[in-house]
């Protein structure tokens, strides 16, 4: 059958039947696909068609789809209700949100859903093996599903495996709604969730249980795949806090527990050592985080410690049924410090942060580099993976970074495509200033003032009712640029880092030609679509400075770390320069998504043509034109519209 039967529009984005194509022989070739579409070419329904029409071939394939945030995965199922719909097809689906979002418990507290997740999961374990989970217990009769859980299920059916639809069937018959996702996971042809459900080793096993399959029989498409090596790093790195110690030592100090007294002195010894290595290493000082040796700290507990920690904090949870204790998040932390802490691709840091009412605390932390490890356990094994974003650029650092060109069976499996920017040239103008540059020994008060006459020029010569995005490399440079910056008649919305999403959209509803500051990989930069109602609010993108990752202890550590495993000029690129061209392609990709967009990229740095950095660049980012001062910016700005 054609591809036609499945695709529900009236006619193909440009780029988008090849991604199909691309997407649909990936799979037929049991290979590992990267595919870099711009934004805007339809890649959600592009991915959801080839796997549709790939599956008249192959009608045991099942696809997990993985994505990294909540919109996203609303997206697929809103684009295979489409299909559905439109072309009045049976199609199985049924969504994972995270365990702490599909619990009714959690849902209804606010203390219950500001857990940590790993502590979390741990509780709810405890939870369900004592039967202390009114929802879980509903669930199951004598091991088998209740009969409130298959009528929940069947209803579920019938309107469509959503997480609200199945949150809902849940709350209404008592059940747990991600039981309810595991009796329909089975049966499911396209499985959608987190990155967690694949990539976390301590969900992984469990997941694949859930669903019936193993790495080896799934087809795996992962969502705005750019992100996949950051989520990896994260997701491995473990951290502790002298205020989650004190507080662990206090429900020690409540419990009557055999050891709870020799327990308390064990914490005691680590909260003072970590004290004394912070006020040693940092001096009670905001700096970056500072690399400590981990035996400083593994040295001072044993496996007997660690073991009884988590012994008495399972009998609290059994005991009180509450749903949290520290006791086994700390024992798990010191589980894995002591196994892993000594291992070339982690570090441990220390760093002092400031809390509410100018409280401080120390954070320890273990540090993961380099996430190849973990990602070649799932390429090496998965059927078939499919990596799309509009920021997968360059490709090889994705390869790189992953691991996937390291072992020969991955290698040989990889598949590459880039799609062309899909819309008219003419819609988009790169400008790239001539003067201006962030380099750290070029930060002077007189190229401070240069960059806020640059931005006040650029505010002045748009007046189109549409925003305008100025994205920064730190808070600290957003500081004191915003502060010289003198905008006229026009709102600011200015990001911190307790800005909230639905303000910022309310304001740009409100205020549409507000510009935004915001800070490349924060908030308003990687969780927000600036579209309301199909319509780009932005008219111009400016990059105030490329941006580098700060430098600092961890990101020495790891492009030393890069450059013993693939050389000194490998390391670099890998470490300082990819994630610089991906931040900045990510935010010129929120400018031009529709053949009606037109906008302009503003490159407030040099470097960008000085050393050559527009050849790392997609082809249309090499298109550019470069500007000397404020009064030829502005004249080219109001040309273009």
């Amino acid at each position: 059958m054609s591809i036609d039967v499945y695709f529900p529009y009236r006619y193909y984005r440009k780029g988008q039947l090849e991604s199909i194509n691309f997407i649909k022989e990936v799979l037929k070739e049991r290979a590992i696909g990267l595919l870099h579409a711009p934004t805007g070419i339809g890649k959600t329904i592009a991915a959801l068609v080839s796997y549709l029409s790939f599956k008249e071939q192959n009608p045991d394939a099942k696809l997990v789809i993985l994505t990294r945030t909540k919109s996203q995965m609303f997206m697929y199922v809103k684009e295979t209700e489409r299909i559905k719909r439109k072309k009045n097809l049976s199609i199985n689906y049924v969504t994972f949100r995270s365990k702490k979002d599909m619990c009714l418990i959690a849902l209804r507290s606010e203390k219950i859903k500001g857990l940590p997740y790993h502590a979390f999961l741990k509780a709810c374990e405890v939870l369900k093996r004592k039967q202390k989970c009114s929802f879980f217990r509903k669930s199951y009769d004598s091991g088998m599903p209740s009969d409130r859980l298959v009528q929940a299920a069947q209803e579920v059916l019938i309107t469509g495996a959503s997480y609200l639809n199945i949150v809902n069937k849940a709350s209404k018959y008592g059940v747990c709604p991600y039981e309810i996702a595991r009796y329909l996971a089975p049966q499911a042809d396209i499985v959608i969730g987190s990155y967690s459900y694949i990539f976390n080793p301590d969900v992984r096993e469990k997941f694949l249980s859930t669903i019936n399959e193993t790495l080896k029989s799934i087809y795996i498409l992962i969502d705005e795949a750019h992100n996949l090596p950051d989520y990896i790093i994260n997701a491995l790195s473990l951290s502790l806090s002298i205020r989650a110690i004190e507080a662990a030592k206090k429900e020690l100090y409540v419990s009557s527990y055999e050891d709870s007294e020799y327990l308390v002195e064990i914490l005691d010894t680590i909260s003072e050592k970590i004290s004394e290595i912070g006020d040693r290493e940092l001096g009670r000082k905001f700096k970056s985080p500072k690399i400590i040796d981990p035996k400083t700290i593994s040295s001072l507990y044993s496996k007997k410690d660690y073991l009884d920690l988590r012994n008495i904090g399972e009998k609290i949870i059994e005991m009180s049924g509450e749903f949290y204790t520290r006791l086994i998040w700390i024992s798990d932390f010191l589980e894995y410090f002591k196994l892993l802490s000594d291992l070339d691709e982690f570090i441990t840091t220390i760093e002092l942060i400031q809390l509410d009412k100018g409280k401080t605390d120390y954070i320890l932390s273990l540090q993961l580099l380099d996430p190849s490890r973990e990602a070649q356990i799932i390429f090496n094994e998965a059927l078939s993976a499919v990596l799309m974003s509009g920021s997968l650029y360059p490709i090889d650092y994705f390869e790189r970074v992953l691991g996937l060109k390291e072992k020969i069976d991955i290698k040989n499996r990889i598949r590459e495509l880039i799609i062309p920017f899909p819309f008219n040239p003419d819609s988009l103008l790169i400008l790239v200033d001539r003067v201006c540059t962030t380099k750290y020994d070029m930060r002077t008060d007189r190229m401070f003032n240069m960059i806020a006459n640059r931005i006040e020029a650029i505010s002045d010569s748009i007046r189109n009712n549409k925003a305008i995005l100025i994205v920064f490399p730190s808070y600290e440079l957003l500081k004191i640029i915003t502060f010289k910056t003198r905008i006229r008649d026009k709102n600011m919305i200015i990001e911190t880092p307790k800005t909230e999403i639905e303000y910022v959209l309310n304001e740009l509803k409100n205020h549409p030609d507000s510009i935004i500051f915001c800070v490349a990989g924060g908030k308003l930069m990687e969780g927000i679509d600036y579209r309301i109602n199909d319509k780009t609010l932005l008219a111009a993108v400016v990059m105030v400075g490329l941006p580098f990752p700060e430098w600092n202890d961890v990101i020495r550590a790891q492009e030393k770390y890069f450059s013993k495993k693939f050389g000194e000029r490998e390391g670099r690129f890998l470490t300082i320069i990819s994630p610089a061209i991906r931040k900045t392609i990510q935010a010129g990709g929120r400018l031009v998504r529709s053949e009606e967009d037109k906008g302009i990229i503003v490159i407030i740095d040099r470097r960008y043509r000085e050393y050559d950095y527009w050849k790392l660049f997609p082809p249309w980012w090499r298109r550019f034109r470069t500007f000397i001062n404020s009064e030829e910016l502005a004249e080219i700005i109001r040309n273009f519209f």
